[in-house]
């Protein structure tokens, strides 16, 4: 390490197939559309987590440590994006040959959590926030609309226990059918809802199943595709 750098060497050691952990961000950079800046950033948390907890990363695969602090950097609300779905970052990091599986990310996530590294992922509420824009633009949904999926996400009975995502697909496709049968918006699947937040459709499908059985949300939205 040149001198008066305060740099940990560890960033630039090889530490999988000769890619050191600064590389192996920057293979992913592109997909996440994290710069050079971050990459330093997205590092150091992951190093705060290694020398501050190391009772937390004991044993832990470093790799798996430093893919899942860049996950987190960008579903972290102060990085002020559009948080990418978990399924979609496996993909990305498989295809530039690093395997990680979902249940190490999230393994890993409750690490930087516990260490106050990163801020818990986004209410259901703030979700909704962040992929309004596209909704609006590609639907046509209007304000009417977005409260009326707020209300669904402001029930407790409806959310509470339920992945952010999840609360939010379903609550838009049973808002969608119901507005689109009086004309305002366009159709939106359950399959599109899911590629944009980050879930399947069957699970989606379950969720609207289990909402279909509370009497009054039911008569609600009796006129939905959702709950013929």
């Amino acid at each position: 390490m040149p001198r008066g750098s305060t740099r940990p060497p560890w960033r630039d050691e090889p530490l999988f197939a000769g890619k050191s952990p600064r590389q192996i961000l920057k293979d992913i950079s592109a997909g996440l559309c994290i710069s050079a800046a971050e990459i330093e950033l997205i590092l150091t948390r992951t190093d705060k987590l290694r020398m501050l907890h190391p009772e937390l990363t004991r044993g832990r695969d470093m790799m798996t440590l430093i893919l899942t602090s860049a996950i987190s950097w960008v579903r972290w609300s102060g990085s002020k994006r559009k948080p990418m779905p978990y399924p979609r970052f496996i993909s990305l990091c498989t295809e530039k040959g690093y395997c990680i599986s979902n249940k190490q990310v999230l393994s890993c996530i409750r690490l930087y959590r516990e260490a106050g590294l990163y801020e818990r992922g986004p209410k259901a509420t703030e979700l909704l926030e962040r992929h309004w824009s596209i909704l609006m633009r590609n639907y046509g949904f209007d304000d009417d609309v977005k409260n009326e999926i707020l209300r669904i996400l402001n029930d407790k009975r409806l959310v509470q226990g339920r992945k952010p995502e999840v609360a939010v697909a379903a609550a838009v496709y049973t808002v969608a059918a119901y507005t689109v049968g009086k004309r305002k918006g366009k159709w939106v699947t359950q399959k599109e809802l899911a590629e944009m937040l980050g879930t399947t459709d069957m699970t989606i499908r379950l969720v609207l199943r289990a909402w279909g059985t509370i009497p009054d949300f039911r008569k609600q939205y009796s006129e939905t595709y959702a709950y013929p």
